[in-house]
């Protein structure tokens, strides 16, 4: 009830202070004038904005396989080339947010094709993802308390900073553990390890999948911007810039969108399972607990290298992740005015164009000679009647 009352002030408000007002003037005749004149230039302004994006809509694979060159369509872009990680990266930490939480032992395998799970678990730029270590396979020969006894109480006092496993519980998403020996029993899990060393880790599991899963996504993305992009410049499978139409930030988001449910999304499951076994079954160099203490966090599972420091991983000598680079592809990406390039470059668009200009002109010409018309047989009358009254009295 009190939001019908609400509505129904806020629809009254404004006739009230309409009468109200002695500053309003209420010329009718100015004021129907103007705004008929208004609303014309606004339709046509809608007229010729639908049609443009009628043309793009029907044009973009046109352009595209005119395989136009960098110089042919640098001269229609509006704005510069721009990096897609710049614009990329911003929507995957909103997404990530969007599904926070730090319960790891939920994500035993990736399944249902679950981009949130992966989203939820990894958190890979809203976060600091965890460095995996060879503890407890590789126990440090000798160690400290740090006095306080608060996080990052362990110090490691020797020992080598890397050990390479090849062993089954490298693959446990949430390993747990008893220790008798060193001094270490307060330690039973990657948590309470994460706590003692002063900085998150955990098993080699979360961080394989994390890793490929993101190089994966950003690949996806790639590809549903090539769909929408009008030319290329650039190996495709290496470094290449794509000319859109439409604003930069709108187009990625909806490649994004698309990359996670549309008809050619990228489906987790069971491409990330397929990875992260084989990988991690062919061994791990990973960091000791000295290794994690000296910042020595660099690591490797079969062909995945990753250096957290920064940021940035490979697969086979391939960079996969880092910077401006998904899975080996470096993209940027211009912003052109296809409605332009599509009048320069196809002439049946141009002729198109050229005609639904030519139409919503003439309509507009119509609509305005018709008002003036009217004005002008409205004005005839009143002058005649006003004569004829004249030269009565005359007489």
């Amino acid at each position: 009830m009190n939001l019908r009352v609400i509505l129904c002030l806020a629809v009254a408000l404004p006739a009230f202070v309409f009468a109200a007002d002695p500053t309003i003037d209420n010329s009718a005749g100015r004021s129907v004038g103007s705004t008929k004149e208004e609303r014309l230039e606004r339709l046509k302004e809608l007229k010729l904005q639908q049609s443009k994006s009628k043309v793009e809509a029907e044009t973009r694979e046109k352009l595209k396989a005119l395989d136009l060159s960098k110089s042919e369509v640098s001269s229609y872009a509006v704005s510069s080339e721009v990096p897609l990680s710049t614009l990329l990266i911003p929507l995957i930490r909103e997404a990530e947010q969007k599904e926070v939480s730090t319960d790891w032992s939920k994500m035993q395998f990736v399944q249902q094709n679950n981009f949130g799970r992966m989203l939820e678990v990894c958190q890979l730029f809203s976060d600091v993802m965890p460095v995996p270590t060879a503890f407890p396979l590789h126990m440090p020969p000798r160690t400290s308390i740090r006095p306080g006894h608060g996080e990052g109480w362990l110090v490691v006092q020797d020992g080598p900073t890397h050990a390479f496993f090849s062993d089954p519980s490298l693959g446990y998403v949430k390993p747990v553990f008893s220790i008798d020996a060193h001094g270490l029993s307060e330690i039973s899990d990657m948590k309470s390890l994460s706590y003692a060393v002063g900085r998150k880790v955990d098993s080699a599991a979360v961080p394989v999948r994390c890793y490929y899963f993101y190089a994966r996504l950003g690949e996806a993305v790639i590809n549903e911007l090539t769909r929408f992009s009008v030319a290329a410049d650039g190996e495709p499978t290496r470094k290449q810039n794509l000319f859109v139409g439409g604003d930069l930030q709108q187009v990625v988001r909806d490649a994004f969108t698309s990359a996670r449910y549309g008809p050619n999304r990228y489906e987790p499951y069971p491409d990330v399972e397929e990875f992260a076994q084989p990988e991690i079954s062919k061994g791990c160099r990973l960091p000791t607990l000295l290794g994690i203490q000296s910042n020595a966090v660099d690591w490797q599972c079969g062909g995945l290298m990753v250096d957290p420091n920064t940021s940035t991983a490979s697969l086979g000598g391939m960079q996969i992740l880092g910077g401006n680079t998904f899975f080996g592809k470096s993209v940027t990406l211009t912003q052109v005015d296809t409605f332009e390039l599509a009048k320069a470059m196809l002439s049946s668009e141009r002729q198109q164009i050229a005609q639904s200009e030519s139409t919503e002109q003439s309509k507009s010409t119509a609509l305005t000679k018709g008002k003036a018309s009217t004005t002008a047989t409205g004005s005839t009358t009143e002058i005649g009647a006003g004569a004829g009254v004249g030269s009565k009295g005359g007489n």
